[in-house]
């Protein structure tokens, strides 16, 4: 059946298949949710990961844009990503299935997950090896 091959397909097709090369978006702790606004909108994308020399220490969404900037009060050209981003996010590595990504965004309700290279080096050099978001991943149809 149809839907047991795309279960099957997902369980065999891993996150850095999916990604390819894309083209990595990322903006540092000090930039501000204007800046970090302005790229979701040029790049077409939801969220930006935030870096600090060259490490993942968060992610900002467009939900933190409309509930830690704009709902509070501020202007988004005042608010720095440090002070806006959700911290510390669960992360996949390129290597795990898309299964993996699939059921870690569905269990807790994460629409939005930074994946990162496998080799560890490449992990603790940060930004430069972060592939970009894969957003609303259960909305991917695979056949």
């Amino acid at each position: 059946s149809k839907g047991r091959r795309s279960k099957t397909m997902a369980n065999k097709t891993t996150v850095g298949e999916l990604l390819g090369d894309q083209q990595v978006i990322s903006m540092p702790a000090d930039a501000t949710a204007f800046d970090a606004a302005q790229a979701m909108a040029a790049h077409h994308i939801g969220a930006i990961p935030v870096v600090h020399e060259r490490e993942l220490i968060g992610i900002f969404t467009e939900r933190d844009l409309v509930n830690r900037v704009v709902a509070t009060g501020k202007r988004p050209e005042d608010v720095l990503l440090r002070d806006a981003m959700t911290v510390g996010p669960m992360t996949i590595t390129r290597s795990q299935s898309l299964s993996d990504a699939m059921n870690m965004m569905a269990s807790h309700e994460y629409r939005h997950l930074p994946v990162l290279n496998d080799d560890p080096e490449l992990l603790r050099m940060g930004a430069e090896w972060i592939s970009p978001l894969i957003e609303d991943l259960g909305a991917v149809q695979i056949d």
